[in-house]
């Protein structure tokens, strides 16, 4: 079970968990920020709202480059928020704590898996790329050969007209 939990979480799609992480850090990090530690990290909050918001835009419209500078930035962010909450002396000790560290692995694990995705696309487009050399040889080669096919045949029609000339 933990071999095929690792193979999702490596090769399956990464769209829905970015879009978790971006309505993560547009709408909850900043909740929690301001309900913690206001008015000292409203920097923070501001920067999750920013992050949260160009990840959720980026899964909509944007390259998979893109996608995956946007799941750096929102792993370091987790990072953060995981730093915030096991050394700030300000902070109650709750277990919601700890869904920082999930919420953080998530991340992190997403970048994974968004760099997995961009080598597989690479990989598809060499042996797309190796296919069409392969095809357009073979063309080639065809082509060659029906000229020297056709050459051949009229050679063969004159010496035909030749002989019956004869």
């Amino acid at each position: 079970m933990l071999k095929r939990l690792g193979q999702i979480l490596t090769y399956y799609d990464s769209e829905p968990t970015e879009v978790l992480q971006g309505l993560i850090w547009l709408i909850f990090a900043p909740i929690v920020l301001e309900a913690e530690f206001f008015p000292q990290l409203w920097y923070v909050a501001v920067f999750s709202v920013l992050i949260g918001f160009g990840t959720l835009y980026s899964v909509v419209y944007k390259s998979l480059e893109t996608r995956k500078y946007y799941g750096i930035l929102y792993s370091i962010l987790a990072v953060l928020f995981v730093l915030i909450h096991f050394v700030s002396k300000d902070v109650t000790w709750t277990p919601m704590n700890f869904g920082w560290v999930v919420i953080s692995i998530s991340a992190i694990s997403n970048v994974r898996r968004i760099n997995q995705k961009i080598i597989s696309r690479k990989d598809e487009q060499k042996k797309t790329d190796l296919d069409t050399m392969y095809r357009n040889e073979l063309l080639s080669e065809i082509k060659e050969k029906q000229k020297e096919n056709f050459d051949l045949r009229l050679e063969n029609i004159k010496l035909k007209k030749l002989l019956e000339s004869k």
